[in-house]
């Protein structure tokens, strides 16, 4: 798969992101664990991996810094909207997100760095909660299932997800960190390679 730029959430909400995958996995064991976080690029091409991963930290890092200057606050802030699916592998049952206008902005951003603006599908910003290829039956059930047990709380703006009924629930997101990440191989063996906190 190559490398992937990923935005990160604070370490605050990072302990229910995995509870929550933790909870999917153990209905469905073949599947792969991997970390919290939300792809903000990826599909860096041939030409991009011979220039070099640290070309394409630096590269990152200017974009991220230029994007930076027109934001009054650090980290950011981007609401849940639901928890479905997309049926595929990396996206098979996840939390879209708001497409906030920062958000959507330092992604279109990179993509024109990296020439990947017309070479990719429309960005749809989201927070993976379980990897694998289910049927659709078995992610409508299992996405039932979170809900019934309060893992899941729709609200009329959105969903909150959290450690269940009584634990403790968000329905927002804090992204605060950029990361540049080797995901070669299986999720389990990506490697953290840069990170810049927001």
């Amino acid at each position: 798969m190559g490398f992937a730029l990923w935005l990160v959430p604070a370490s605050s909400q990072t302990p229910v992101i995995k509870a929550v995958q933790a909870r999917l996995r153990e209905s469905h064991p073949t599947t792969p664990i991997f970390e919290p976080h939300v792809t903000l690029l990826s599909g860096f091409d041939e030409a991009d991996s011979k220039k070099g991963v640290e070309q394409i930290w630096e590269i990152t890092k200017k974009e991220v810094l230029e994007w930076g200057k027109s934001r009054s606050s650090g980290s950011l802030d981007v609401k849940l909207e639901d928890v479905t699916t997309r049926n595929m592998f990396f996206q098979c049952i996840l939390a879209s997100l708001h497409k906030d206008e920062r958000l959507m902005a330092l992604n279109l951003r990179l993509r024109k760095a990296f020439n990947l603006d017309h070479s990719q599908p429309a960005y749809f910003p989201h927070l993976s909660l379980l990897y694998g290829n289910l049927t659709p039956e078995e992610i409508q059930n299992t996405i039932k299932t979170l809900t019934d047990e309060g893992v899941i709380e729709r609200k009329d703006s959105g969903v909150a997800i959290g450690a269940g009924k009584d634990g403790d629930k968000f329905d927002a997101l804090l992204l605060f960190s950029v990361e540049l990440w080797d995901c070669e191989g299986k999720p389990e063996e990506w490697k953290q390679v840069h990170s810049l906190t927001l």
